[in-house]
């Protein structure tokens, strides 16, 4: 069986993943790196039988996040070989973003499809930032942790000041935005100058150098706590 598995959500989705890869604990398991898989390695995977005739489960993380687009040449390649996939092979692939309905459609009828979104808090959360809004930023936050991992809302938070980096400078020319996502940015961005914006930036790259090296004495939540303190 084929499944997909995607979404920024990624503890919940890895947590799917284990409670799969539980049930090959007799088996084989076999993980390929998106970007470097090619399709004879995935042709040998999904189509050989293993050393003592046991099941396996083949599992390709980020193929369509970080290697194929719609518009590179190997997106008709891989998609004529998902759908050639034996019916007895069991796959996984998983993505660390939600994948467009364009990807999601290419998959065989019969895919188990599992979309892991972050709770719509965390989103309430990054919206709701801005200077002089600390009450609200604090109460945000807390309800965002108790229905998110720190990591995702570290990670959210990133890419919410690299898009107001990117919507302050480039205006309407990100393109990676749909319409209603840089109207919503182009009205949070004008609290910020780009200094705030830049400064802002680069002092969550220090907690995340801080949290991963051991540097502080604090939780990435009381790091964060502290960061939003200072907005």
């Amino acid at each position: 069986m084929i499944h997909l598995f995607h979404g920024q959500s990624i503890d919940a989705s890895r947590k799917e993943l284990q409670l799969l890869r539980d049930k090959f604990s007799n088996g084989e398991v076999v993980f390929y790196d998106g970007k470097t898989v090619t399709p004879t390695d995935f042709i040998q995977a999904t189509q050989s039988t293993t050393l003592f005739g046991s099941d396996r489960l083949v599992v390709i993380e980020n193929l369509f996040s970080r290697k194929i687009t719609k518009k590179s040449q190997d997106f008709d390649t891989w998609i004529t070989l998902i759908k050639q996939v034996p019916k007895d092979a069991n796959i996984v692939f998983w993505e660390e973003k939600e994948q467009s309905k364009t990807v999601v459609s290419v998959f065989p009828k019969d895919t188990d499809i599992a979309l892991f979104r972050p709770d719509r808090l965390i989103f309430t959360f990054v919206e709701s930032l801005r200077p002089s809004n600390t009450e609200i930023i604090l109460d945000n936050f807390a309800g965002a942790v108790k229905k998110d991992t720190p990591e995702l809302i570290f990670a959210m938070l990133v890419r919410q000041f690299r898009y107001l980096i990117l919507v302050k400078e480039l205006k309407k020319e990100v393109k990676d935005l749909s319409p209603w996502q840089l109207s919503k940015f182009m009205r949070q961005v004008e609290y910020f100058t780009i200094s705030q914006l830049i400064s802002l930036y680069r002092k969550l790259l220090e907690i995340d150098v801080k949290i991963k090296t051991g540097e502080t004495p604090f939780s990435l939540t009381q790091e964060l706590r502290l960061f939003l303190l200072e907005l």
